[in-house]
């Protein structure tokens, strides 16, 4: 039985955020290559074969990504350290998770992305490395994504510092 702990890095709507009025001044290029493109579970023509990562070796899960990227470390404002409880009820943990939070720019990209293809799959790429093709259930309309699986706590901090420039403080989710 696959435990809820193995859907790697899900990608979570969180709760809604006001958008910033105005235009965005220019950005810095990043630190990191992040990508967020459609994926399917068959094969379909012009899509690229791809196998998602799991820790059980026996769940190999392959999904076929478009090439065309949809949103980019550029649509990204902010991340953040979190910590989350995961795992079973009976045996919880603590993991490492990065907020992320769109641009107004990504938030519409992001919003139109969920809405367009609700319940299909996304694949998220980190320096083109795919890390997770999860199921989008209904459309994220606050631009907000919480990233959270298969990375250590040094591979959380890496992407928040490459994705906001900043050494992140860490938040702790407190179980209820």
């Amino acid at each position: 039985m696959v435990r809820a702990s193995l859907l790697l890095i899900v990608i979570v709507a969180l709760a809604s955020a006001g958008c910033a009025a105005g235009t965005p001044a220019p950005r810095e290029p990043k630190s990191v290559s992040f990508a967020i493109h459609i994926a399917m579970d068959y094969e379909t023509p012009g899509f690229q074969k791809t196998r998602v990562p799991l820790d059980d070796p026996k769940a190999r899960q392959e999904v076929w990504v478009n090439p065309k990227v949809e949103i980019d470390e550029m649509d990204v404002e902010d991340a953040d350290l979190m910590h989350i409880w995961t795992g079973p009820t009976d045996k919880p943990r603590q993991e490492p998770a990065v907020a992320v939070t769109m641009t107004a720019a990504g938030r519409k990209k992001l919003k139109a992305l969920t809405t367009m293809h609700g319940y299909s799959r996304l694949a998220l790429f980190v320096n083109n490395r795919l890390v997770v093709a999860p199921y989008v259930r209904s459309p994220i309309t606050d631009g907000k994504l919480l990233l959270f699986g298969n990375m250590t706590e040094a591979e959380a901090i890496r992407l928040v510092v490459a994705l906001s420039g900043r050494r992140p403080e860490p938040r702790f989710n407190v179980p209820q």
